[in-house]
């Protein structure tokens, strides 16, 4: 969405206007099957009644007043009271799978514009490879310099951590 605005921004109208920026839109099935892969599980989409929103919002840790505030905004989206009303509407188009790599170049060029050598941590433990090796390669083409690998590797069988950190070191020498 940032993007979308400095883009709009710097674009010389011909009219005052109201411009409604979207992000790209993805099916929750899409977003689901994504977070799934990059923790590696399957994981399964619940719709949840609008009586139970706020219930569930807050049983998820979430603040009372920003609970009441996400339930609210669900329930005008749902009925159709919050939807774009301006002049026209501009939907951005970032792919789901650049989104990664998009941030951590943000961040490269945040530190010193990528003049220093920048390190990512791991994270959570994943028990898929292709979902550890996802995220290595989206840390090298956001122009990070390595990631901090630890039970991701350690806590596998030798053989399985072994060929994980060899498969992480060709990564990050192409």
């Amino acid at each position: 969405i940032g993007t979308l605005a400095a883009t709009e921004l710097l674009k010389r109208p011909t009219k005052s206007e109201i411009i409604d920026l979207h992000g790209p839109a993805y099916t929750i099935n899409q977003v689901a099957a994504k977070l799934g892969g990059a923790i590696g599980k399957t994981l399964q989409v619940v719709n949840i009644p609008q009586p139970e929103w706020l219930p569930a919002l807050l049983q998820a840790g979430l603040p009372q007043p920003l609970a009441e505030a996400y339930a609210e905004m669900y329930a005008g989206f749902g009925s159709g009271k919050i939807q774009p009303k301006g002049d026209r509407f501009v939907q951005g188009t970032t792919e789901i799978d650049a989104t990664m790599a998009e941030r951590v170049r943000h961040v490269v060029k945040c530190c010193f514009d990528g003049k220093r050598v920048i390190i990512f941590s791991g994270g959570e433990t994943k028990d898929n490879d292709d979902a550890v090796l996802d995220d290595i390669r989206a840390i090298r083409d956001g122009g990070g310099y390595g990631s901090i690998i630890g039970r991701n590797a350690f806590q596998r069988p030798f053989a399985q951590g072994k060929k994980l950190l060899t498969d992480i070191m060709d990564i990050y020498a192409k």
